[in-house]
């Protein structure tokens, strides 16, 4: 057995902040470096690591590569194998990645620091949103300084109203991202540097080391029978009333129930197949079956009439239902005078109302298509309260006879039974 071969922490002067990095000699006797960042406690442990690797002889070099370069590489490789909103959002991340590691780094000496300066780069952006026509909302990252982001709404606006006659249109500037939407972009960056990892351009993935921060817990919004029953009344025709009782009884998507057509559903069997079209992917890029009630065949009967091709909900000119859905369904809510709610409260409550009845989690993700059960699980934190209050009464010795019925010692520590009058 050979010598053991040491690394150890190396302080690098002339810096404003304190950084770290790690020294080694090779089999061919060349001292090696590699940067570690300021953090010294994560120091000592890459320093740990490497050790280890090397003595075992698994350690191997990386293929050196740009973030530039690699930045178009993984999006020219994800194109068409993720969902255009997933390459968009891999896209903005990297392009924040470029932002505050510099685009001409190589992508192996990025490392925690980075990681958590983009963390912090992300809670400080204020993002812009406009209304782009045809029901279409448009949003970009503007910059966390709150006087240049207002600077970069005032030039969007005028360049939207340039040469625009009529009604103008109006740049919202929103606030800096909220912890939730952090952890979502670090979970994307996370992705992106697995693959990294995977083609031998990282030895492991800095987003590993980043603790995600807190986020608040989520309230789910759960429809009583009452609130559904009123929801149903105060819809204006058959189109919407079978929309949402549809999205309320199966759990499915807006996007799933808006690209329905009639080959999808058999009436006769009562279930529609939630599939895959050519302008239309589902979240999972999964085809499942969902099972109608009675109530709803009856409602799409009716809708259906002679018609045998197209889409099941249809606008005034035949097409797709896709405009102005949430607006319409406000009106609906408040009309019918219940809370606030949104169209995928009406999954919640789907999911919610299966597990009070008792349904099991897989059957319940199957139905509403969840790729896994951790999902599913959320949704029976949704459970009412009235079912919270009834639970502790279905336990087998909740009504066992003479609770009221007392054993107490007096002093002489005789035994004296005491009953409720």
């Amino acid at each position: 057995m050979g010598e053991w071969q040491r690394v150890w922490i190396s302080e690098r002067k002339n810096r404003r902040e304190p950084s770290y990095r790690l020294q080694w000699t090779d089999e061919e006797g060349r001292r090696r470096t590699r940067s570690v960042g300021p953090n010294l406690k994560h120091a000592e442990r890459e320093r740990v690591k490497l050790e280890a690797e090397i003595n075992r002889g698994d350690f191997r070099e990386v293929k050196k590569i740009l973030l530039k370069r690699f930045a178009e590489e993984h999006l020219r490789l994800m194109e068409g194998r993720v969902q255009p909103a997933t390459l968009a959002s891999q896209r903005t991340a990297l392009s924040l990645l470029a932002e505050v590691a510099d685009e001409s780094r190589r992508l192996d000496k990025i490392g925690y620091a980075v990681i958590e300066r983009f963390v912090k780069r992300r809670r400080n952006m204020y993002r812009l949103r406009w209304y782009a026509g045809g029901g279409r909302v448009e949003t970009c990252e503007a910059d966390s300084d709150p006087e240049r982001a207002e600077a970069m709404r005032a030039e969007r606006e005028v360049a939207l109203n340039e040469g625009r006659s009529g009604r103008r249109r109006k740049v919202q500037l929103d606030a800096p991202a909220s912890p939730a939407t952090v952890n979502k972009d670090l979970r994307t960056l996370k992705a992106i540097l697995n693959h990294a990892v995977k083609r031998g351009y990282m030895r492991d993935n800095p987003v590993m080391e980043v603790r995600f921060l807190r986020e608040p817990e989520k309230v789910f919004r759960v429809l009583s029978r009452d609130e559904i029953n009123r929801l149903l009344l105060a819809c204006p025709g058959l189109t919407w009333r079978a929309i949402c009782f549809m999205a309320l009884t199966t759990g499915v998507r807006k996007g799933e129930w808006q690209n329905l057509q009639w080959e999808d559903v058999d009436l006769e069997a009562g279930i529609a197949t939630i599939r895959n079209h050519a302008d239309h992917r589902t979240k999972t890029a999964r085809v499942r079956r969902v099972a109608l009630v009675p109530a709803l065949v009856a409602m799409l009967r009716q809708l259906k009439g002679a018609e045998t091709t197209g889409y099941v909900f249809r606008n005034e000119s035949g097409g797709r239902l896709r405009y102005n859905i949430h607006k319409k369904l406000a009106r609906i809510v408040k009309d019918a005078g219940i809370p606030h709610c949104t169209m995928h409260d009406f999954r919640e409550t789907c999911a919610s109302h299966m597990a009070m009845a008792g349904v099991s989690e897989a059957i319940v993700g199957k139905c509403l298509g969840h790729s896994n059960t951790q999902t599913t699980r959320k949704h029976y934190e949704g459970i009412l309260p009235e079912a919270l209050a009834a639970a502790p009464r279905l336990l087998s010795y909740a009504d066992l006879p003479d609770v009221t019925h007392t054993v107490t010692r007096d002093r002489k520590g005789g035994r004296r039974e005491n009953r409720a009058s």
